[in-house]
Order: C-alpha cells, then structure tokens, then sequence
C-alpha cells in the first residue's frame, strides 16, 4: 500500500505506510483526508476502500485442491470442511450459510494422476468427503473435464473432432491434453470449458 483513499464511519481518510526511522514501513497510519474533529472509533469498525466492490452478494465457488492442508494419512482432509466454512463465512459476512450462494468445485486430476494411481486414489477420497458433506452444492468437476468437455469443446464448434489422443487420455482417466497447457493447468479452452460448466451449474440453481 503507497497511499489509498478510505471512509471510516463514512468519514473520508487517507490510508498510508508509516515510517519509524529507517523503517520504511512500520505498518499504517491512518489519517483524516480534511480537517475536523476527533472521533472515537469502536473496535471492528469496517474499513472502506474508495475502489471497494461488495461482492457479498455474489456466488462464491470454492475449489479445495490439492495444496490445502491434509490429513497425515490423507484418509480424508480432518479440517478442509472447516477451512471451506470459515472462507465462506468470511466472504459473504454471514454465520447462516443456509443464505449464502456458494458452490464447492471438486478439484480435477492433473494428466499425472491416471486412475489407480496414489494421489489420484488420495484425491477421490478427499473429494467424496466434500460431496457427502456439501450435498448438491458440490460440482463434480473431474467427471465433466475427463468424460464430456472435450465432447462439448467439438460441438461447441471450439474443435473440429473428438481424435484418438483424447480418447487415450479419457480411457486411463485423465483430462484431455488438448484442454492442458501442461501436466497441472489448464489452457485457454481447458479453462473455458470448466468456467461454462461452472455457469450452467448456477443456472441450474435459479441463481
């Protein structure tokens, strides 16, 4: 942060680094934009941003992947659930998720993990403890990306066929290497594909 305009109480400020010495950046100072008098402000007042969005009334999707913590055993993630709830409940500012829009989208295997193989095997088991939990707020995204996006991608018009490559990569389990950019990220029509079955998740919903 160099220097940000922000309301406090509806009071305009300014929002800046503090320096102390030679400590460039010593946290930050906040300060009235205009004069005026002191005001007490409480503990917790929310801080406003000029540039802020409210984005509280939006759909939040949730991917747990594979970089969140695990269990020492990854006989399942002992507190994914709770790090999943927590993020929500933070986002959208409210205890009562039964009110929020939220959706949990189910993490794809990398075109390393083949069916069988040891993360793919400690991958389905994560995933199926965020399907019983999150009920129908959870989006199988692996099935669609390994068993129909291709499909879609060609009668969508985004390729001209379904080729033997994809059919390979299907047979063993894993995304289509047309949809990859590498073994782990998607390319530009990979990332297409899941955010369209992301859309018509949602509208599926009513939302």
């Amino acid at each position: 942060i160099f220097q940000s305009e922000v309301t406090i109480m509806g009071i305009p400020c300014i929002l800046k680094p503090r320096a102390i010495g030679a400590d460039t950046y010593a946290g930050l100072r906040l300060s009235r934009a205009f004069s005026g008098e002191a005001v007490n402000i409480p503990p917790n007042t929310p801080l406003v941003f000029k540039n802020a969005v409210d984005n509280r009334g939006w759909t939040y999707i949730i991917e747990p992947n594979a970089n969140w913590p695990q269990s020492p055993n990854y006989s399942g993630n002992y507190d994914i659930i709770n790090c999943v709830l927590d993020m929500i409940k933070y986002a959208s500012g409210s205890e009562n998720l039964s009110e929020v829009r939220y959706l949990i989208a189910g993490n794809t295997p990398a075109r390393s993990e083949p069916i069988g193989s040891y993360t793919r095997t400690r991958k389905i088991v994560r995933e199926q403890m965020c399907k019983e939990y999150f009920g129908d707020r959870y989006m199988d995204c692996a099935t669609y990306m390994v068993q129909n996006a291709i499909y879609d991608a060609v009668y969508l018009g985004y390729l001209p066929s379904v080729i033997q490559a994809d059919l390979d990569d299907i047979a063993i389990g894993v995304i289509p290497r047309r949809l990859m950019h590498d073994d782990v990220h998607y390319n530009a029509l990979g990332a297409y594909m899941l955010g369209r079955h992301y859309s018509l998740f949602i509208k599926a919903k009513g939302w």
